[in-house]
């Protein structure tokens, strides 16, 4: 029997010393978030192969979950917003936690960066300056979305 906990575990682990390595070099180690990515699906397939699913519901649990909690940072590294590491990373989570823990977990850590990206400008002094020129800011975004090539 599978026990979620441990792929918890394992999660945690990966991305704590991924946060590690990010915050000494800025950079998170391909051997780490890919290494996770292609033993995760073997690790869920011997974990499930006596269940209904067997060993190809473990495979396709860790893929699902690799490309559920994958897709939203992938399109923010399209856009230019995060690493590639980032992206490997969260997939690599994902392929460990499943399609819903991994996303839910995605979730909880966009929620704590923004909480201290807010708290962030807080202390620096530029959160209400920040409030201020933000309908400005969204009004062009929408704007260069709707007409592109508008804004330059």
């Amino acid at each position: 029997m599978t026990s979620p906990i441990a792929f918890a575990w394992a999660a945690l682990g990966i991305t704590g010393i991924a946060a590690i390595f990010d915050w000494r070099t800025g950079r998170i180690p391909s051997w780490l978030s890919l290494g996770t990515l292609f033993v995760a699906p073997i690790a869920h397939a011997l974990a499930t192969r006596v269940q209904a699913g067997g060993a190809l519901g473990g495979l396709a649990l860790a893929g699902l979950g690799a490309a559920c909690a994958g897709a939203p940072p992938l399109l923010l590294w399209r856009l230019g917003g995060i690493g590639g590491g980032d992206v490997k990373l969260v997939a690599a989570a994902g392929a460990l936690l499943g399609p819903t823990l991994g996303v839910e977990s995605l979730l909880y850590a966009c929620l704590l960066a923004g909480s201290y990206a807010v708290l962030r400008m807080a202390w620096d002094g530029s959160l209400l300056r920040t409030i201020r020129f933000g309908p400005a800011l969204c009004a062009g975004v929408a704007l260069a979305v709707v007409l592109p090539g508008a804004l330059s």
